[in-house]
């Protein structure tokens, strides 16, 4: 249990993750961190288009054999004003055998 955790009657309360407690958030910052992280590393190689033989190489390629990307269903990107131009909301995006 974490440090937010109650103990009442016998029973353990937890509270849920979108409570804003100093541990929830905490963990959720810990969690933004990391998909930040892990996301750049993946743009990255991307951009750079060269497969290093690692891991993350052999992931990206393997996604790219079995799955395709596209738009789900419904879906309309709506772009900002911006020097460069960019989905406003994301882009949410539909993985399908192929």
């Amino acid at each position: 249990a974490t440090s937010c955790s109650a103990v009442r009657g016998g029973q353990v309360f937890v509270p849920p993750e979108w409570l804003p407690t100093r541990d929830n958030r905490a963990s959720r910052a810990v969690r933004r961190t990391l998909s930040g992280v892990t996301l750049g590393f993946i743009r990255e190689r991307r951009a750079a288009g060269e497969d290093k033989g690692d891991l993350l190489s052999m992931l990206l390629a393997t996604l790219a054999q079995h799955y395709r990307l596209a738009l789900a269903p419904g879906r309309v990107v709506d772009t900002e004003p911006l020097i460069m131009l960019r989905p406003r909301y994301g882009m949410r995006m539909a993985l399908s055998a192929r």
